[in-house]
């Protein structure tokens, strides 16, 4: 079993970056997350985050849009550069264009991934995203859809055309979000839509029990609550809370995996320090994956 917070030390960001009004570029060793980290992402939650030895060239020149390009050398995975999972040599390039139309904001991405070694994590994806949002009431109504397609790559990867899907919707009034979303991620002759770069945690639920979409794929419809509180310390910030239920099916095939609830209270003790707690339930069905229950305790520090 792979741990996912090793006992490592590990040399996360070194780089050189350069800016004006409408370019941008960065050399080195950096984090990426693109959008919500669906496909690339920086892992932030753990002890060692993902990072990546790239040059990401940046267009903002325009209002109507803005272009990202990136290729990727590496990527220095969780896991830490001694395990054998480390490491991902990679030649991928990350083609990402938005911009803000009449209909909603759209973003499309390329991603090209040629990751070495690692051929089953090799495919090119091409995905789409709408997000718009209403003011409704006393609050804000928003809404987003994505899909992507996703294949084989320079010979590596899947060998059949595999999809995702994703809606979510929120709603927010003061300091209260109400939350629902429903993502599909296909399965076909043995093989799986997969995100290799992503921050993984954030999706399918905190126990990390579908890291790895399954052959038959995956159905994730979500609810969930998040706010904020007054303060325990005087003249720190507010406290923030989440909470979130899972129900888990195959794509195909008529499984059920099982059920998950996750839970987050995050308390800001001054300017520089804070206590978060989290914790996530994982009830597996009949034949499923295992029941998993994890918990955290953290103590975070920003500078």
């Amino acid at each position: 079993m792979r741990n996912t917070d090793p006992e490592v030390l590990e040399l996360n960001r070194l780089q050189l970056a350069w800016a004006n009004t409408s370019a941008n570029a960065t050399l080195g060793r950096q984090r990426i997350v693109l959008d919500d980290g669906r496909f690339v992402g920086s892992v932030g939650f753990r002890q060692n985050e993902q990072t990546f030895d790239a040059v990401r060239l940046g267009y903002t020149g325009s209002e109507a849009f803005n272009l990202q390009y990136v290729y990727i050398d590496k990527v220095h995975r969780i896991f830490g550069d001694e395990s054998p999972v480390g490491e991902f040599e990679s030649s991928s390039h990350v083609i990402r264009l938005a911009g803000e139309t009449g209909v909603g904001n759209l973003v499309a991405t390329v991603l090209l991934l040629d990751l070495g070694g690692s051929g089953s994590a090799s495919s090119q994806t091409y995905a789409v995203r709408w997000s718009k949002s209403w003011p409704l009431g006393d609050g804000i109504l928003a809404a987003n859809i994505q899909a992507a397609e996703q294949s084989g790559y320079e010979g590596m990867g899947p060998t059949v055309d595999l999809g995702f899907q994703s809606y979510g919707a929120t709603y927010s009034s003061g300091d209260i979000t109400f939350v629902g979303g429903l993502e599909v991620l296909e399965g076909a002759a043995g093989q799986s839509f997969a995100t290799p770069l992503a921050t993984l945690h954030a999706f399918q639920g905190w126990a990390d029990v579908f890291l790895n979409t399954p052959p038959s794929g995956i159905r994730d419809l979500s609810i969930g609550i998040t706010g904020k509180g007054p303060p325990v310390v005087s003249g720190a910030k507010p406290v923030s809370w989440a909470a979130f239920a899972h129900q888990f099916e195959s794509d195909n095939g008529g499984l059920t995996y099982g059920a998950e609830f996750d839970a987050v209270l995050r308390i800001p003790i001054n300017e520089f320090l804070a206590i978060e707690t989290k914790a996530a339930v994982f009830s597996g069905a009949a034949g499923g994956p295992p029941d998993t229950s994890k918990f955290w305790l953290a103590l975070e520090a920003s500078f």
